[in-house]
């Protein structure tokens, strides 16, 4: 009785993978189960951080105070269930900030897809431009102004969708959704990791206002940590964001050499986000 009860969960749970996803499992569920360990932990942590400091001399001991941090784990299967969907709740909104991070932050001058056409943005190379600008023509029937920047970012990312969309019906996008997932999951850990970071540093600016600045001692390779990994985390995201984008077109340009793909009229090109 007990195995079968085992046996139909691991096919519920295979059923509910399969249908979630990899995008959903990388970009949602795990940064949402890592902010809700880190943050109960660093809360925990930092909460109780006056009563331990009591037993502790030496400021060495207190800066490594955090290596004795007891890591918050959900025990019973109550509690790890209620913890999967409060990890992929807390996820979507971690998501949507990154998503948020992302097109007003760090990428407020542009983003990848928008320099297709333009070498300046330092993508693509001044031939690989010069190709794209003649594979847009032979789809549109229409020229690039390089006067109009906007107009150029507006042309590139028509361009792109129809690229990412034309391997997609052929079946070949599928080997590079790593790439963007990957990209994804480093800029919403990032997010957490902030999210974090902005904790730590209230607790920080309690204990200067109350003059216990032996209390910010432990907290200092906290903040060490959370910011090298931001750093990290945001550096991998850019990094594999470029990647993606320059693997979809340069598989496109392959495909287009070989004679694969068929050029025709795109009058009608429909703008649209091709990744989160």
């Amino acid at each position: 009785m007990l195995k079968k009860r085992i046996d139909s969960m691991g096919e519920y749970m295979d059923k509910l993978i399969d249908k979630l996803g990899l995008y959903d499992i990388w970009t949602t569920i795990y940064p949402g189960g890592v902010f809700l360990i880190l943050i109960k932990t660093l809360y925990r942590f930092m909460s109780t951080l006056q009563d331990v400091l009591l037993g502790i001399d030496g400021a060495a001991a207190r800066f490594l105070l955090i290596c004795r941090a007891n890591i918050y784990v959900p025990d019973p299967l109550q509690e790890l269930l209620v913890f999967f969907v409060l990890s992929y709740v807390t996820g979507s909104v971690l998501h949507e900030m990154g998503s948020m991070f992302k097109h007003r932050v760090l990428y407020r001058a542009g983003k990848p897809t928008d320099f297709l056409l333009d070498s300046s943005g330092g993508l693509f190379s001044g031939g690989e431009v010069k190709r794209l600008r003649a594979v847009y023509r032979e789809l549109t029937g229409t020229s690039v102004n390089d006067g109009n920047k906007e107009d150029l970012a507006l042309r590139s990312r028509e361009l792109f969708h129809v690229m990412n969309t034309t391997l997609q019906i052929r079946k070949v996008s599928g080997q590079y959704v790593k790439l963007n997932v990957i990209h994804n999951t480093c800029l919403t850990m990032s997010v957490a990791l902030i999210l974090n970071f902005g904790v730590v540093l209230l607790f920080d600016l309690e204990f200067l206002v109350l003059g216990r600045y032996d209390w910010i001692l432990p907290t200092i390779s906290i903040v060490v940590a959370l910011g090298i990994g931001i750093v990290v985390l945001i550096k991998r995201s850019t990094k594999y964001y470029n990647y993606w984008v320059r693997n979809i077109v340069l598989a496109y340009l392959e495909m287009d050499r070989e004679g694969s793909i068929k050029a025709e009229k795109h009058t009608d090109i429909i703008l649209e986000e091709d990744e989160p």
